[in-house]
């Protein structure tokens, strides 16, 4: 996300298919537990095979490695309140525009 230029972060922030994916993940992640890591990763396949842990947790922090808008540290509840939030602003901003031109 850092090298998104500052004027079009804003829409990576509000963007409601991207916080609905990411709720998503978290979601079923957090409370997954994953075969074939082991104790220590010690049942891994040889690299260039991803192994990224035993516990979800473990597993979104590894995947947050490669694609830093995914991990644990993320709140699935605050990313759908955001998304139901800009679903409503939209439907206000439509309803303002329609009565406006209905007005007319």
């Amino acid at each position: 996300i850092g090298s998104i230029t500052p004027v079009l972060r804003w829409i990576h922030a509000i963007n409601p298919w991207f916080l609905c994916l990411r709720a998503m993940t978290t979601l079923d992640f957090t409370s997954s537990t994953f075969d074939g890591f082991g104790d220590r990763g010690e049942l891994c396949d040889a690299p260039p095979v991803p192994c990224f842990g035993k516990q979800g947790v473990d597993v979104l922090d590894g995947v947050g490695a490669l694609l830093s808008s995914f991990g644990s540290e993320h709140s699935a509840a605050q990313d759908v309140a955001v998304a139901v939030g800009v679903a409503i602003a939209a439907k206000l901003g439509q309803y303002a525009i329609l009565s406006l031109k209905a007005a007319r």
